[in-house]
């Protein structure tokens, strides 16, 4: 059993934050000792959902840390933050009106992407003109 099922349906705030806060200490752990059944496990989905507006401050910075960690782990990690969403989750709060840590945190992420795969992922994201 992987981390996913602890955030599957994590609604509450205590909950969500202490969920992020532990799969932050994880991933800074697996990104030393090999990511493979953490990201197995399905921890990016989660972890990228909590980096959204409806997350708890806290929760965002702990989500945007983990997610820096598994991203300066390998390239793969990297592909599948981006995959599930997790450059635009981390360049609106690396602009957003956050705390500096998690700012921070978010722009440590991005800096192990390149220009043309944070272009890309923005342009996926935003609405097509019709």
């Amino acid at each position: 059993m992987g981390p996913a099922p602890i955030l599957r349906d994590c609604s509450k705030t205590y909950a969500q934050t202490h969920s992020a806060k532990a799969l932050a200490s994880i991933a800074a752990h697996a990104a030393v000792a090999g990511t493979s059944v953490f990201i197995k496990g399905g921890a990016i989905p989660p972890l990228v959902k909590m980096l959204g507006p409806d997350s708890h401050p806290e929760t965002q910075w702990h989500a945007a840390a983990a997610l820096a960690d598994l991203a300066a782990a390998s390239a793969d990690n990297r592909a599948k933050i981006a995959a599930a969403g997790g450059i635009v989750g981390l360049f609106r709060l690396a602009g957003s009106r956050c705390n500096p840590i998690t700012k921070t945190a978010a722009a440590r992420a991005l800096g192990l992407y390149g220009n043309v795969e944070i272009r890309a992922a923005m342009a996926a994201a935003a609405p097509s003109a019709k």
